[in-house]
């Protein structure tokens, strides 16, 4: 659809469904993840996000890669965990912030070497349990969010991942509260955000579908449902 994009998939007795949509009204985006469980047993699922935060022009970084992970803080605050890259003479400072808001507890991990461990991938990490929350000065700056919840027969949990960027803390802690604040309308915001953007481009809702479609043929391979 023009507003989101939307994955399915099943494994063995579980299947999931990842929704993502930019927000209309801030610098960020929603990931909206089902799970159902289709079994006879409860279920115990660990659900990870991973990711490397790019608060810096491309080409700072790529000349200067080691002196701009030594500018970069890392804060757990309000329960979100918020990555900023400190401000010099000159340059304003500017961060990026996360949230997973889950029915189980989420922990959050600000340095590669202990979200994933040399070496490893996430996908090998995730079988891994987290010791313990670890946020203070990144090493090499990165942003984990873990969590466990338990899905009985026949039931279904959302969770929900809130990225963003913004100019200062104080505006990504309000920011960030907003998303979460509407989580209920989130989607159908940026659908009737989406619809006046192709309403002033004189853009058919059913052609931008379909080119979005093509386009997902062309560059991902996939193939477009019917």
């Amino acid at each position: 659809l023009p507003f989101k994009a939307e994955f399915s998939r099943r494994e063995e007795d579980i299947s999931s469904k990842l929704e993502v949509c930019a927000c209309a009204r801030q610098d960020g985006e929603i990931r909206k993840i089902t799970l159902t469980n289709h079994g006879t047993e409860a279920k115990t699922l660990e659900i990870g996000a991973f990711f490397e935060p790019c608060i810096c022009p491309w080409a700072e970084e790529a000349a200067h890669p080691g002196f701009n992970r030594l500018t970069i803080d890392a804060a757990l605050r309000r329960g979100m965990l918020i990555v900023e890259k400190r401000p010099r003479e000159g340059v304003q400072g500017r961060c990026l912030y996360t949230k997973l808001v889950s029915p189980g507890d989420a922990v959050y991990l600000s340095d590669r070497l202990k979200a994933t461990g040399r070496g490893r991938t996430p996908e090998q990490a995730m079988l891994q349990p987290v010791r313990e929350e670890d946020v203070s000065s990144p090493v090499m700056p990165y942003a984990s969010a873990r969590t466990r919840i338990v899905l009985e027969p026949g039931e279904g949990q959302e969770l929900f991942l809130l990225m963003g960027y913004a100019d200062s803390v104080n505006r990504a802690l309000e920011d960030c509260e907003d998303m979460e604040g509407e989580l209920g309308e989130c989607f159908a915001l940026a659908q009737a955000h989406t619809s006046g953007m192709l309403t002033m481009a004189g853009i058919e809702p059913g052609k931008a579908e379909l080119f979005e479609r093509m386009a997902a043929r062309a560059i991902l391979g996939t193939v477009p449902r019917k």
